[in-house]
Parts: structure tokens; sequence; C-alpha cells
């Protein structure tokens, strides 16, 4: 997990990875599972002291997704 830095802005935003060994066209995942590693919608409204409803619903339909699975 990464920390966000700078604010969030339009449809992008930054994030730490001073410590990661990532690359251009890495996958980032924003919600869901990714090896061992997982974070929930309800995490993410924990963290930003919200509902799950809201942060799945201000992901704008212009972001791409892919679901997967398992």
């Amino acid at each position: 997990k990464c920390k966000i830095i700078g604010r969030i802005c339009m449809n992008h935003m930054m994030i730490d990875i001073t410590n990661v060994p990532a690359r251009l066209g890495d996958v980032v995942t924003l919600i869901g599972q990714d090896g061992k590693s997982s974070i929930t919608a309800d995490e993410l409204a924990t963290m930003a002291g919200t509902i799950n409803y809201e942060i799945l619903t201000s992901i704008k339909s212009s972001i791409k997704r892919i679901f997967i699975q398992s």
C-alpha cells in the first residue's frame, strides 16, 4: 500500500512509490485484491470518513475498470 501525496485532482492522483520496485505499465489496484494484499471500499471509506457507497459512486465513468472474478 502506498501513501497518496498531494491533492486528488480531476481523475488523477499521485502516490509515493519510493520503496516500491514499480515500472511503467505495472498494475495498480485501487479497490480489490492483488496477490495477498487487498483493500475494500469499506476500508477506503473509513480512511476518508465516509461510506463505501460514496467511494464507489465517486469513481467517474471515464475511469477504465477491469473486473476479475476469482
